[in-house]
Formats: structure tokens, C-alpha cells, sequence
């Protein structure tokens, strides 16, 4: 496609003065509040999610006849107490109403770009499952390596890996998401 103008029309739309976005404080003070609410909403979703994962874990860990499937499923305890833990340190949103003026929208940046960090590496989010569920894989093909058993465990193999896909694509949406208002933003405070 060309930059160049087909038509006197088009000519005339691509010279008309482009408008400034203007946002006033206090819009980027409500904007941080709202993006503060969905966080926590967000992280409880995750802890909810998380402590029914460590329950799942704990029961099959009791009721475990091996010793190779308890630690599978002590180690992918592990790995969702790891991940809770680091999204409870580094996935905590400040508080936007202790900001004032300009510091009010660099908060709200600094906050951005951090989260957009946060989702868009998801290696501590699912790489500390990845132990536990591989042993939680090779404990059954061991106690039963026949064909049934080994076709199961593939298929439940494939659909944590789609899981894990699928998860991985809906946190670089979200990533792409946060960058476009992370450069909405730097647009604003560029301009005078």
C-alpha cells in the first residue's frame, strides 16, 4: 500500500491536522484505579485457582500408592506454591490514589509496563509445573508400560500442552493490550 494520496479526497483527509489525545489527571487517576481493580480481581482468580490445584495435589499425594507419584505430586505442589508466591510479590498492584499530578501518570506507566512484563514471560508461571507433571508422566508408564496406558498418558500429555499453549497466547494478547496503552500513555506525556 502507498503513502501517496489516489484522490483529491484522500489528499485532502491526509492533510487535515491530526488531533492530540488529551487526558486529564484525573482521567489517568480513574484509568489506574480500574486497571488496580482488575489486577486484584485477576491475582484472586489465580490464588482461587491455585489453592484448588494444591488441594487436587495433596488429595492425590495422600492417596498416592507410590512413592514416584507422591513426588510428582509434591513437586507440582511445589511448583504452584512457587508461582502463587512470585505473583503475590511481583504481580501486586500499588494503590493509584496515593498518587498526585504527574506522578499519578507515571505511576500508572510504571505499573503497565510492569505487568506487561509479568504476563508476557509466563516461564515463572508454568515452568515450575513442568517437573512434577513430567514425573507425575513417567511414574504410571513405569508401574504399567502397556500401550493403553502409554496412549493415555500421551493424550493427557498433548491436552496440558495445548493448556499451556492456549495460556501462553492469551498473556502475549494481553501483553500486546497493555503495550498499546503503555504507548497511548508515553504519547500523552510527549506531547505539550
Amino acid at each position: 500500500m502507498t503513502d501517496t494520496p489516489q484522490n483529491p479526497m484522500q489528499q485532502l483527509w491526509q492533510q487535515q491536522p491530526a488531533e492530540g489525545i488529551h487526558m486529564s489527571i484525573e482521567e489517568i487517576r480513574r484509568r489506574a484505579a480500574k486497571f488496580e481493580k482488575r489486577i486484584i480481581w485477576m491475582n484472586a482468580r489465580e490464588y482461587f485457582a491455585g489453592a484448588i490445584g494444591m488441594a487436587l495435589m495433596g488429595f492425590f499425594l495422600v492417596r498416592a500408592h507410590d512413592n514416584l507419584s507422591r513426588i510428582g505430586f509434591g513437586l507440582t505442589m511445589a511448583g504452584l506454591a512457587y508461582a502463587l508466591l512470585h505473583l503475590y510479590f511481583k504481580g501486586r498492584p500499588g494503590t493509584a490514589s496515593e498518587q498526585v499530578g504527574v506522578q499519578c501518570a507515571n505511576f500508572f506507566l510504571e505499573e503497565l509496563e510492569r505487568t506487561r512484563k509479568l504476563v508476557d514471560n509466563l516461564w515463572w508461571y508454568l515452568g515450575p509445573l513442568v517437573p512434577g507433571l513430567v514425573v507425575l508422566t513417567i511414574a504410571p508408564a513405569l508401574a504399567n508400560p502397556q500401550p493403553a496406558v502409554l496412549l493415555r498418558l500421551a493424550i493427557v500429555d498433548l491436552f496440558i500442552a495445548g493448556a499451556f499453549v492456549l495460556v501462553i497466547r492469551l498473556n502475549k494478547r494481553a501483553a500486546r493490550c497493555l503495550q498499546k496503552q503503555i504507548d497511548e500513555l508515553r504519547s500523552l506525556q510527549a506531547t505539550p
